[in-house]
């Protein structure tokens, strides 16, 4: 199975470096990881600026291509369970979202492979807020032993505050669903990693998931990532003329904001 997920992701890891091509030192103090699709170029573009006005160059994480997917391979590898899909979300998933899914496995495996203590990951559209560096360290220095995850942007609800800018959610009656920009520990990333598989939660209902398994979850109030909104999904096909439009609308702006 391992195996195989290697094979679709092709180069899982590339390093991003500076024009120079020496790589640069980021002025925090872990890992980032950068989910993008290759093709997605005007993704890349923008969030390795961003990155790089706050001093950080990522680990670049090539996310698994939906298109690409085999679905009978997948069933077949015991990677994608139809049933479960059923039974534990209530339908089947799109192969865009499987790959989503699978993308966020691999760097919860590579961050297990590499031992690291902490990381950051982003997905490619993660837009952050001004003062970001400042307040993701301040709500790191407030986590308590123990914790899992850290999630950036969540809108769950359900929560109690458990420090000046953190909140510890519960998961009584709402999950924190969001998988855009998230902290998380080794060993938040090794029960993620223990239970993703098979793949039958779309990537924010599986990083959501990880209260359920175990992992501490807690959020920064207010959020300090949002989503650029320019970009067209990747996730759902655009439904009717209008939805159509949009995307394209939003595709030929973000061709032209991140040249």
């Amino acid at each position: 199975m391992l195996s195989f997920l290697h094979r679709t992701t092709g180069n899982l890891i590339r390093t991003a470096r500076n024009r120079n091509g020496a790589a640069q030192v980021a002025d925090l103090p872990f890992p980032v990881y950068l989910i993008n699709l290759p093709r997605a170029e005007q993704r890349r573009r923008f969030a390795l600026r961003q990155l790089a006005g706050i001093g950080s160059v990522p680990v670049m994480v090539d996310a698994v291509d939906g298109r690409q997917l085999n679905l009978d391979r997948l069933i077949e590898k015991g990677i994608y369970r139809p049933d479960k899909a059923n039974e534990d979300f209530s339908r089947q998933l799109s192969m865009p979202e499987i790959g989503a899914s699978m993308s966020h496995y691999n760097v919860y495996r590579k961050i297990v492979e590499r031992g690291d203590l902490v990381a950051l990951i982003l997905e490619d559209d993660a837009l952050l807020l001004p003062g970001f560096t400042e307040k993701l360290l301040s709500a790191y220095r407030e986590l308590p032993e123990g914790w899992g995850m850290l999630n950036l942007n969540c809108p769950c609800k359900r929560y109690e505050r458990a420090g000046n800018s953190i909140v510890k959610y519960d998961g009584v009656g709402s999950l924190p669903v969001a998988s855009s920009a998230y902290l998380v520990s080794r060993r938040g990333a090794e029960l993620l990693l223990g239970n993703a598989l098979p793949i039958r939660y779309p990537a924010d209902s599986l990083v959501g998931r990880g209260l359920r398994w175990g992992v501490e979850t807690y959020g920064v109030l207010p959020p300090i990532t949002s989503i650029n909104n320019v970009f067209p999904t990747q996730i759902q096909t655009p439904v009717g003329i209008f939805g159509r439009v949009k995307a394209g609308v939003k595709q030929a702006l973000a061709r032209v904001l991140f040249r």
